[in-house]
């Protein structure tokens, strides 16, 4: 992938980056009656949110471009121009709702909804297998309904939507992964959450952000070469 392709690329998720901390914004108030904690619309949220993904975003690029030479499953920087292109939109979406996760521990239908059909379009383009990755997707969404029934709530409605609309975006022995690395990522986070901030077992602490780092991981180690 060249530079100046590269430039461009970075200014599409930083513009849609923006653009959906601003639709988040609007969510948080059509829907303030399900929210876990209070909100008021204020300017500096959207810059926290905006920095956070900002940084998530530089960390992954440098922690690419640093094991790019030792590992040869992180290939974004030899992807294809519409793989890359692709990626920045996935990213951008992931990364809104994991602020969205925890500022006020909910994903959105909505932000749901149009991720999946992203994904949808990026099999057709890239896979073909639409039919076959939507069927894992719903199957993965079946085991964790599953898992939510098992662990009481443990796993929310929102995590089990998200593990289904991966299942477009990724192939799945990736989604595998974000599966497996969520729960183990998000069983750490709670463990540390219990420890160092005395929080209870019975409290709830969200697993979407875990399922999100996981695949973003997943979705380099698995990007085919261009």
């Amino acid at each position: 992938m060249k530079s100046g392709f590269f430039t461009i690329i970075l200014f599409v998720f930083c513009f849609l980056v923006g653009l959906l901390s601003s639709w988040l914004n609007i969510l948080f108030q059509e829907n303030s009656r399900e929210l876990s904690f209070p909100f008021k619309p204020h300017p500096a949220w959207q810059m926290r949110s905006l920095k956070i993904i900002m940084a998530a975003f530089l960390c992954l690029l440098l922690m690419k471009y640093c094991l790019a030479g030792t590992l040869p499953a992180y290939k974004l920087c030899h992807a294809t121009t519409g793989e890359a292109f692709f990626f920045a939109i996935y990213a951008a979406f992931l990364l809104t709702m994991f602020c969205s996760d925890m500022e006020q521990q909910v994903i959105f239908d909505k932000q749901l909804a149009l991720f999946a059909i992203f994904g949808l379009l990026h099999c057709l383009l890239f896979t073909g297998t639409w039919l076959q990755q939507a069927g894992y997707g719903l199957l993965a969404g079946f085991a964790f309904l599953l898992l939510a029934v098992i662990t009481r709530g443990g796993i929310g409605g929102g995590d089990i939507k998200l593990i289904a609309a991966l299942g477009l975006w990724l192939a799945p022995a990736a989604l595998k992964l974000t599966a497996l690395g969520g729960i183990i990522i998000g069983g750490v986070w709670a463990l540390l959450a219990i420890l160092l901030t005395k929080k209870s077992r019975k409290d709830f602490i969200p697993y979407g952000p875990s399922f999100i780092i996981a695949a973003l991981i997943s979705y380099m180690l698995f990007l085919p070469a261009g």
